[in-house]
């Protein structure tokens, strides 16, 4: 069913720009480059908005101890952990884990070792000496690992039937495998305990829309060291109504790498320690190795002298070319585009994501399929995948009130430059490569990403070729939003340049621009961007730009501040809201905010909240789906695609971490978690979005039980917290919507 029509001296962005959205992203003040004006720090506040996690959250952090705590001594405090990490032990021999008589003697072995250090303190208690306490703390530190490590594994045992667990010493039972939400706020990691949400299973559930690219999470967890290949089949539908080929199906794993102490919680970099984090989505495994005992990440670079690994876990920056990429052309990193066999360790959980991109013209239904785990020949797993096609089309984004259409953007800094491309910097693409990002950016719901081509190559022929690889990708290109990748091209180039003749020749530039839009893409609806979080005097200055902008028939749009943000309490549109096209607002977003500017009949979209970066999906998926959508905004363009400050590939050879979603490779990008959890966000305002059109249907056709359903969704989509479970509330509008489509004579 389709939803009702409703109508209705300068350095480059790389650089100080890169310093400057860095600011508004950190929820954790690391030390700021010389680059960064101090008047920045005020934003790394404003960041705690921004989805940040509490210092209390996150790993590592002491926000104060107990006042218990104050009064006992560190030996004291060490007898009682260890006491209580004992009692950890002795719970754990007490459970399933009995069952496996190696594990019976793991964990009698941990409790003598954790005995011997007590009674060792008990002895000396008041006279351990600080080599002692060392001694101890690296004994409990060793002991609480292996209490982690065996605790994953009784929550595993748990989930299983008996007879499942029996087969484990036999060789029967070689594998548990396990359904997960595969976008949630907290990692999933080989050797800690599973969330509550994972379910022993050999069955995934997908529910989505024809059109849709829609994930599920599958956890496998190996009781010994195998190989395995994950095989999947086609879908048929239950009522024999077609199927779905194969190839509608991407299995793909995630691969855990280590990143900056703040990986997952922060944008902001620290150097100190090493966390491991799931992240990429790869086909081939083997194209990044880990060194756990170092934590060192490498990477595979496929040469003409065949493949070689590089360490990317190096911190001080090098600049280009380096020992990574040394020749400035190359293109040594591919993945594969399959899913190819790989080696599992034993007792550790691998995480997959299966994602169903539903066919366009799939009949409405059940289709099930079957995934096989598959290792030396022998099947050891069969996994039943069912997907639900819903009998709905789904709507593209409009605003939350339906008077406009929401823009689906991101700062998109790869260029053509006329040369076969790179990967080393965020620049430089071949064609082919231009074109692959391009797929895979619609491919993720960003259907109108801001064009960077002529600020960093002003080669009007280039230009005219990226419009039309943009048409051959399927991008929206009306309107076409013409970023500055440096600053000195704020204003097509004039920047603060306000003299006559400069006004007249900034005219002319945009006219030849909108010439060579008009001729490619059949219009002259172009957005010009200005200074780039402009604030001050500086926004003063851009008046009399921003009007010759406009005299010569385009419009202005730029990222910036609210009221009351970095020192200006006018903000942009206090200074510049009557020539201000559409604002890209900083780090938030409140239904006030697009209230002001829809009354001066302009847009305002969000970035920053947070900035690219962070491997966790979850904060995407709320701050740039449902929460942007029903602050009424009308679209966003985070920064960034991808931006790297020195390699791409490393997160930490610079005092800030890159901001990315994606990892450039000579054919496309490697996609991650967070940019799953960012196409999630986008489908869950379009699922907001139809359910929106088909209440006001209801109210405008509907009899007075469907008015009465009209007003229960509505009253839903105002009132839902947003902080809650994503995917409850996506199934809850799932549920509004059947409800108002539904025939009651059926």
């Amino acid at each position: 069913m389709t939803p009702p029509n409703t109508p209705g001296s300068e350095t480059p962005h790389g650089n100080s720009t890169m310093h400057a959205r860095a600011a508004i992203a950190q929820p954790h003040a690391d030390p700021v480059p010389e680059a960064v004006s101090p008047v920045l720090l005020t934003t790394v506040i404003l960041t705690l908005l921004a989805g940040a996690t509490r210092a209390a959250d996150v790993p590592g952090v002491t926000v104060g101890r107990a006042a218990g705590d104050v009064q006992m001594s560190a030996s004291q405090r060490l007898r009682r952990d260890l006491q209580k990490t004992i009692d950890q032990f002795t719970s754990l021999a007490q459970g399933p884990l009995a069952r496996i008589d190696a594990h019976v003697d793991e964990v009698h072995a941990e409790i003598e070792i954790l005995q011997r250090a007590l009674a060792e303190l008990a002895q000396n208690d008041g006279q351990a000496d600080e080599k002692l306490l060392t001694r101890v703390r690296s004994v409990l530190g060793a002991a609480r690992d292996r209490s982690d490590f065996l605790t994953a594994e009784d929550r595993v045992l748990r989930a299983m039937p008996g007879d499942d667990v029996a087969g484990i010493d036999t060789g029967q039972t070689a594998v548990a495998v396990f359904a997960v939400r595969p976008l949630t706020s907290k990692p999933i990691l080989p050797h800690r305990p599973l969330p509550e949400h994972a379910r022993y299973t050999r069955e995934l559930k997908v529910t989505a829309c024809r059109g849709e690219y829609e994930p599920a999470g599958l956890v496998v967890y190996p009781f010994r060291e195998i190989p395995v290949t994950l095989t999947w089949s086609d879908l048929a539908h239950d009522g024999g109504d077609g199927v779905i080929a194969a190839s509608h199906v991407s299995i793909k794993g995630v691969k855990c790498w280590y990143q900056g102490g703040n990986a997952w919680h922060s944008n902001g970099q620290d150097h100190s320690t090493r966390v491991l984090i799931p992240e990429l989505l790869l086909n081939d495994d083997a194209l990044v190795k880990v060194n756990h005992g170092k934590r060192v990440n490498f990477l595979r670079l496929d040469g003409e002298d065949g493949p070689r690994y590089h360490s990317i876990s190096f911190t001080e920056p090098r600049g280009w070319p380096d020992d990574v990429f040394p020749q400035a052309l190359d293109l040594p990193v591919r993945d594969s585009p399959h899913l190819l066999p790989l080696d599992l360790a034993a007792r550790t959980h691998k995480q997959f994501m299966v994602t169903v991109h539903v066919p366009t013209d799939a009949a409405s239904g059940r289709y099930t399929g079957a995934i096989e785990l598959v290792s030396h020949g022998r099947v050891l797993e069969t996994m039943r995948l069912k997907v639900e096609v819903l009998p709905f089309e789904l709507a593209q984004p409009m605003r939350f009130d339906l008077q406009g259409t929401y823009h689906s953007s991101i700062y998109a800094l790869q260029v053509l430059q006329g040369g076969p491309g790179r990967i080393h910097d965020q620049h430089s693409r071949s064609r082919d490569q231009l074109l692959a990002e391009y797929r895979n950016m619609k491919a993720h719901g960003v259907t109108n990403p801001v064009n960077c081509q002529l600020s960093e190559v002003y080669d009007l022929d280039l230009f005219a070729d990226l419009l039309r690889i943009r048409i051959n990708a399927g991008l929206e290109n009306r309107p076409l939003f013409l970023g500055a990748l440096t600053h000195p091209f704020a204003n097509v180039g004039f920047r603060t340049r306000s003299d006559p003749e400069s006004l007249r020749a900034l005219q002319a530039r945009v006219t030849e621009i909108m010439d060579v839009v008009e001729s490619v893409l059949g219009h002259r609806d172009v957005y010009f961007y200005g200074i780039d979080e402009g604030k001050l005097e500086e926004l003063d200055q851009q008046r009399p730009l921003w009007k010759a902008i406009h005299e010569a028939g385009g419009k202005v749009f730029s990222a910036g501040y609210r009221p009351g943000m970095n020192e200006d309490e006018q903000g942009a549109i206090g200074r510049v809201g009557d020539l201000m096209d559409c604002l890209i607002s900083a780090a938030g977003v409140s239904r006030k905010e697009a209230d002001d500017w829809h009354q001066r009949g302009h847009m305002v979209w969000s970035y920053a909240n947070p900035q690219a970066g962070r491997e966790n999906p979850h904060v995407y998926r709320r701050n740039f789906g449902l929460e942007v959508w029903r602050a009424n905004f009308d679209g966003a363009a985070n920064f960034s695609y991808y931006a790297a400050l020195n390699n791409p590939w490393n997160d930490l050879d610079y005092a800030l971490r890159d901001f990315l979603f994606v990892y450039p490779t000579g054919d496309g990008v490697v996609d991650t978690l967070a940019w799953e959890g960012y196409r999630e966000g986008i489908d869950d305002l379009r699922y907001g979005t139809t359910l929106k059109l088909f209440i006001a249907q209801a109210r405008a056709f509907g009899d007075a039980d469907q008015r009465a359903r009209a007003a229960e969704a509505g009253r839903f989509l105002e009132a839902v917290d947003l902080s809650g479970d994503l995917d409850a509330i996506r199934a809850r509008m799932i549920e509004h919507i059947l409800a108002l489509t539904s025939n009651p004579d059926e």
